[in-house]
């Protein structure tokens, strides 16, 4: 049986991608208890494989909150049981490819006392998917601390947190705020059964939800990073929103050259964090040493990002390729790579949408130019002339039908259209402009054709 407050320090639990992003309207104390459950079935499968259930003592998962005080056992069973009735739709950002789809948070739980020990026991099951993504060396998975979720005091803060930590090596895609409202419960179920939004208002929604978040987060000792978001607005409406998240300034660390990593005091950002992202299969003396040994020359960061690199990468000799990573910066690397392209891929949204906002533009004033006169047309005609010479030839002996459905000269004619469209948006100094030059136009074409 495991017991969380036995754990050396920081309890890391590897948590399934698909397991955060999830739609749910969990409470505070039922999300830090599913945590502590993915925690305990974690360690108890690295142990036995074949394992189906999973248990602990109530009293040791409620010393681990800070919630040993509280005699009523009751409310905690609720909580379990509520974990049971729960149904989730995970993946809710597809960026899982194991664990997605809706079932509830735990199958299967069962609360019985133990005569002899006089202790309340908690057994329960995972779901399939959850349970084989964890078994996978290859899963989507985050390091979220227990240590920080027991500490934080909103069920936002916790989403969020876990978020970040989820996103940690790439941007936080821009979520459609229907989907940004789901992740973070924010809805209700009314007394007719229908599905109510909870701070529908957006001045609520930032006070009571992403300011108390973000102001937690932040403010959170053991996070070595800070978060910020931005709200997307569609004509009038708030559609989507971005979060963005970046390192804190390095904070002073407390380094141990023993090998006895389990003596090093414990800190969230210490050393030992970092040993704890390693696969427990490939923990050895001298990859402690090595990570000791680089944490003190090249800082927490820059050895974190090279561990994450190097599981991601999933090498034949894990301690060599650690070793090299570690001396080439190839997390670094491959971080710059994935902004890179990022980027590009930023550009090229934006060239798309532009070059889809001209030809919706052209097409609404070609459609304008086949609603015109015969002598509104002759007059642009006439403009656009100035400008070529092919147009001034054909026109010095007037204007006929053919010229009119002359595919060049009826481009000439839309673009000239798009252009006063524009001017006409502009203030009165530049509609005045544009009158003067249309003076000098006028005057350009009539030498023109006198020359012609």
């Amino acid at each position: 049986m495991i017991d969380l407050n036995a754990m050396k320090r920081p309890v890391i639990v590897k948590k399934p991608s698909g397991t955060i992003a999830v739609a749910d309207n969990m409470s505070l104390l039922q999300r830090k208890f599913y945590d502590a459950f993915l925690f305990i079935a974690k360690q108890s499968l690295s142990k036995d494989n074949s394992k189906i259930q999973f248990k602990t003592d109530l009293k040791a998962l409620k010393s681990f909150f800070g919630l040993e005080k509280d005699k009523n056992n009751m409310q905690y069973n609720r909580i379990i049981d509520a974990l049971m009735k729960t149904i989730i739709e995970y993946n809710v950002l597809g960026k899982d490819k194991i664990v997605k789809g809706k079932f509830s948070a735990l199958p299967w739980t069962e609360i019985i006392k133990d005569i002899k020990t006089k202790t309340t026991i908690v057994k329960f099951e995972l779901p399939t998917p959850v349970r084989e993504s964890m078994l996978r060396k290859d899963g989507m998975y985050a390091n979220i601390s227990l240590v920080v979720v027991s500490g934080l005091r909103s069920k936002y803060s916790i989403i969020l947190y876990e978020l970040c930590k989820d996103y940690e090596r790439v941007q936080i895609p821009l979520m459609p705020i229907e989907k940004f409202r789901n992740i973070f419960g924010l809805y209700r179920i009314g007394k007719d059964g229908k599905r109510e939004e909870k701070y529908g208002k957006t001045a609520d929604l930032r006070m009571k939800v992403l300011d108390v978040a973000v102001k937690e987060l932040n403010k959170n000792k053991n996070i070595d990073f800070k978060v910020s978001y931005e709200l997307f607005k569609t004509g009038t409406k708030y559609t989507s929103i971005k979060f963005h998240i970046k390192p804190k300034p390095k904070a002073s660390l407390s380094f141990q050259t023993s090998p006895q990593i389990q003596s090093v005091s414990y800190q969230d950002n210490s050393v030992s964090a970092l040993i704890d992202l390693i696969p427990a299969e490939h923990i050895t003396a001298a990859i402690k040493k090595m990570i000791i040994k680089s944490a003190k020359e090249k800082g927490m960061e820059y050895v974190q990002r090279n561990i994450q690199y190097t599981i991601n990468s999933r090498p034949a000799n894990f301690a060599a390729y650690l070793s090299t990573a570690l001396k080439e910066n190839y997390g670094e690397k491959s971080e710059s790579k994935l902004i890179f392209e990022a980027k590009a891929k930023e550009e090229k949204v934006k060239d798309i949408a532009e070059e889809n906002k001209k030809k919706e533009k052209y097409e609404k004033y070609k459609k304008q130019y086949e609603e015109l006169s015969d002598e509104k047309i002759e007059s642009l005609i006439y403009k656009v002339a100035v400008h070529s010479h092919l147009i001034r030839k054909q026109i010095k002996n007037g204007i006929t039908a053919e010229l009119r459905e002359n595919s060049i000269v009826k481009a000439r004619i839309i673009s000239e259209m798009i252009k006063n469209g524009n001017a006409k948006s502009g203030s009165d100094k530049n509609k005045k402009a544009a009158d003067d030059q249309e003076i000098r136009n006028q005057k350009k074409l009539d030498e023109a054709l006198g020359k012609l």
